[in-house]
């Protein structure tokens, strides 16, 4: 439900983007949903209601600009602090749910037509010194490129005081292939 570690700002390559995203949100909307103690729950719920709150103002404020809800987007059924696993499409670096943290199940991809461009996205992201969770989402894209040499020379040019490509580097790419092979 809600953590700081997981990459929930993604970065496709126009020409893969649609592609992408449907298989995203078809991964993501069959998420168990539940206690987080318990097998096989992926998702569990949120801290409190105001962090419920700040989850569906940041996907209604992406709505309302020009994302689509892939999938999920709403509160669960099961009530209480437990959000849907989400994944918008259409995000722009306009929206809230890109500027800001949303420590939510919400998963917001962007289109980028090069890695250049990619690059240029996340080195245009404002964060705050020193705080590596907020660093882990400016390179899932680029991780999950199947090109040889990638992650190092996203290390090189992004702008970055710190470098979580270390941890990401092994999900990153396990992620890539349940994407490819599913």
């Amino acid at each position: 439900g809600q953590t700081c570690v997981c990459a929930n700002r993604i970065y496709v390559q126009s020409g893969v983007y649609d592609a992408f995203a449907d298989k995203l949100a078809a991964r993501v909307a069959a998420m168990a949903v539940g206690n987080g103690l318990t097998d096989p729950v992926q998702v569990g719920p949120l801290i409190n209601t105001a962090a419920l709150a700040k989850v569906e103002d940041h996907i209604a404020d992406a709505v309302a600009n020009g994302a689509t809800v892939a999938t999920g987007g709403a509160r669960h059924d099961l009530g209480g602090t437990f959000f849907q696993p989400t994944v918008l499409t259409g995000v722009t670096t306009a929206m809230r749910i890109w500027k800001e943290e949303v420590f939510g199940p919400v998963a917001s991809t962007i289109r980028v037509a090069s890695y250049e461009e990619a690059l240029a996205v996340a080195n245009g992201l404002q964060v705050e010194p020193n705080n590596e969770a907020l660093w882990r989402h400016a390179l899932i894209s680029a991780a999950h490129s199947a090109q040889p040499g990638r992650l190092e020379q996203v290390r090189a040019h992004l702008h970055a005081t710190l470098d979580p490509l270390g941890e990401l580097e092994d999900a990153t790419v396990e992620l890539l292939e349940r994407l490819k092979s599913g």
